[in-house]
């Protein structure tokens, strides 16, 4: 898996995806993989997240994180298959970026990513989509639902998400 794919998959917005890519391919990632490493990890994400933030530095619209993130994502999609977790599931969960990025457009009227310090959980294994809720796992084992801004919340929707769950 790499970016363009996870791109294409989840349907990120045109001019958004050419910077991330632009970006990506100028960016030594290695540089800051212990950061990176750390924005996965389960319980210490968001440290990892602000570290990755202090790394990059000026990030107005938030393309830099958002690439970073993405580049996690690849290593992500590995340990869905590892867990057996279905494609179909991996990519309803990183369709948050797009989400995203639709709400920014409808409340600072252009494409940005503004949301780093929330979608760290989706590539930490903490938040999945499933079917029309999210359900983010706490590392004291509560479970906490979420109702994403592009559901369709019809009791139907909702209790297949359930099931799922």
């Amino acid at each position: 898996m790499d970016i363009e794919t996870i791109c294409r998959n989840i349907g990120l917005q045109k001019e958004l995806k050419a910077r991330v890519l632009s970006f990506a391919e100028e960016y030594p990632f290695s540089r800051i993989q212990s950061q990176l490493s750390l924005m996965c990890d389960f319980v210490d994400g968001f440290l990892g997240y602000q570290q990755v933030m202090d790394a990059l530095g000026d990030d107005p619209d938030g393309v830099k994180i958002l690439a970073c993130q993405l580049y996690c994502a690849c290593d992500v999609y590995k340990k869905y298959g590892e867990m057996g977790i279905p494609d179909e599931i991996f990519f309803d969960t990183m369709r948050c970026y797009v989400r995203f990025v639709n709400e920014c457009v409808i409340y600072r009227g252009r494409p940005m990513f503004d949301r780093g310090w929330w979608t760290w959980k989706q590539i930490s294994l903490r938040v999945f989509r499933l079917g029309a809720l999210e359900f983010e796992l706490h590392p004291e084992g509560n479970v906490a639902m979420h109702i994403p801004g592009d559901t369709n919340f019809s009791p139907e929707r909702v209790d297949e998400a359930l099931a799922m769950a």
